[in-house]
């Protein structure tokens, strides 16, 4: 059986050879595929424990980002990308993958009631009852119209067009 550090360490090694940016959260959500009860929080220490050893010595760097919460507010984030995409990480890694939420794992509704019906015809083991299945629950944002995304421009830190 996989432990969490050589799960998180596969999925960094297939988004570094495929050259996608990527977050601790990413990461978390690609974790969580494979071990639905993975802690985001583990996850990111291990990210952020691998990069010296792992991802720098690939030719990537970090760089901290603001992304959005689902409460609406901000924080801030270490995007692990490329040294050559170090220039247009905005356009690299968008808006949408900012808003990104961390994979919950739930319980199916129609699969418990196809497990329910199939138990009725065979008696099942003590103590099985439901089936848990991780499934993705992200949430939608709206593209940003072209007034948003010219806005933005002039509300970045450092301004992209400094006044002198």
């Amino acid at each position: 059986m996989a432990t969490l550090q050589d799960t998180v360490r596969l999925v960094v090694q297939d988004f570094i050879s495929r050259e996608v940016l990527f977050t601790a959260l990413d990461v978390s959500n690609a974790v969580k595929q494979q071990m639905p009860n993975a802690r985001h929080r583990e996850v990111r220490d291990e990210v952020r424990s691998m990069f010296t050893t792992d991802i720098e010595s690939q030719g990537w760097a970090k760089t901290p980002i603001t992304v959005n919460l689902a409460d609406g507010t901000t924080a801030e984030a270490l995007l692990y990308h490329p040294l050559t995409d170090s220039w247009d990480l905005d356009n690299n890694y968008s808006k949408q993958q900012r808003s990104a939420v961390s994979f919950q794992p739930t319980t199916v509704a129609a699969a418990t009631v196809a497990l329910a019906q199939a138990q009725a015809a065979v008696p099942a083991p003590v103590g099985q009852t439901t089936v848990t299945v991780p499934v993705p629950t992200a949430a939608t944002t709206p593209a940003p119209t072209p007034r948003d995304q010219w806005a933005s421009l002039f509300s970045t830190t450092p301004s992209l067009f400094p006044s002198r």
